[in-house]
């Protein structure tokens, strides 16, 4: 009761577990149709890097993976229709490209290079415009 507004960030995990962009972008579209039919706002965020440094234990983006992400973050910026973006890539982009060539995040907003750790979620927060709720 009450929601005007939806932030959408998702697709990493997916995409790790095999789905493939045109999967994400149709799930998307859906969830895109589905908020304006109620009436809602649907602001789209860009997935963030998932690549890993050499000698790291955590298993990144390979090839494949990476470009799936930049699809579809190239898509909810100029086609999918949100009624607003926020561009977490951008904030969280910075550390450079793994051996398979995904890139990686900023080293101070990551403790695993999957996911942010306090600094990189107050970056994220603070990169949010707020007139996007206007």
């Amino acid at each position: 009761a009450g929601i005007t507004h939806i932030i959408l960030f998702e697709g990493t995990n997916d995409i790790h577990r095999g789905a493939t962009a045109a999967e994400l972008i149709e799930g998307t579209r859906q969830l895109i149709d589905r908020a304006h039919a109620r009436g809602l706002k649907i602001i789209g965020a860009t997935m963030i890097p998932r690549g890993q440094p050499e000698g790291s234990t955590r298993q990144g983006f390979d090839e494949t993976q990476e470009r799936y992400r930049l699809e579809v973050n190239d898509w909810i910026r100029h086609q999918a229709g949100f009624d607003g973006v926020i561009d977490f890539e951008a904030v969280m982009l910075g550390g450079g490209t793994s051996a398979d060539g995904a890139q990686i995040m900023k080293h101070e907003y990551s403790c695993d290079f999957v996911h942010p750790n306090a600094a990189g979620y107050r970056a994220l927060g603070e990169s949010i415009d707020l007139e996007l709720f206007q």
